[in-house]
């Protein structure tokens, strides 16, 4: 079974094609043009593999919130594929809940910049995930301040920079993309293979 495993929803660019037990990954932080190096750095990936594109059976991929581009330029990849050859099975997730499974404490706040003093966030408390919303950072951190941990993507320095003072967590987002096949819904018609947006989300 070979996977690519793919997320263009932040700043970061993530990308990781499993064949059988090897994993080859690339991370860019600060990326720019995700568009513009998806597909020279999924071809270089495949070629140290030493597989095709076609060889892929399974795309894992975020959906957002995130960047209104980068939300869309993982997606539109899927869906392309999913056209080219319908054998391959496409599987979305919340960039959010991506970014928060896998971590001990029940109370928890994933956070996404959103821009403007806000982020997108994906509250968990008592184990139990709430729906993900556009917050201000002000209301952040009075969570954090009655002890919720901030979760964070890895290299994510402006939400560092927002939040400096208190405790954050730095995240390996593409490690929990690959770890946690649980996350994900198959999609079954490329028509539903949509970008997640948030109401106010100001991107």
């Amino acid at each position: 079974m070979n996977s690519i495993y793919l997320d263009t929803t932040t700043s970061s660019f993530l990308l990781a094609i499993k064949c059988n037990d090897r994993i080859e990954c690339k991370k860019i932080v600060q990326a720019k043009r995700s568009a513009e190096i998806l597909f020279p750095e999924l071809e270089n990936i495949l070629n140290c593999l030493e597989i095709k594109l076609s060889d892929i059976n399974r795309i894992y991929v975020t959906e957002g919130p995130g960047s209104y581009t980068g939300s869309r330029i993982g997606l539109t990849m899927a869906k392309t594929l999913m056209v080219i050859n319908p054998k391959i099975e496409v599987y979305t997730t919340s960039s959010l809940l991506a970014l928060s499974i896998g971590q001990i404490s029940n109370n928890t706040i994933a956070l996404i910049d959103a821009r403007n003093d806000a982020f997108f966030a994906l509250i968990k408390m008592s184990d139990v995930y709430q729906n993900s919303e556009r917050i201000e950072l002000a209301t952040v951190k009075k969570y954090l301040d009655e002890g919720f941990r901030a979760l964070v993507y890895e290299g994510d320095i402006n939400s560092l920079a927002l939040l400096e003072g208190y405790d954050v967590i730095s995240v390996d987002v593409l490690s929990n993309m690959i770890d946690n096949e649980s996350i994900y819904k198959r999609v079954l018609d490329y028509n539903d293979i949509k970008p997640v947006y948030l109401k106010g989300e100001g991107r």
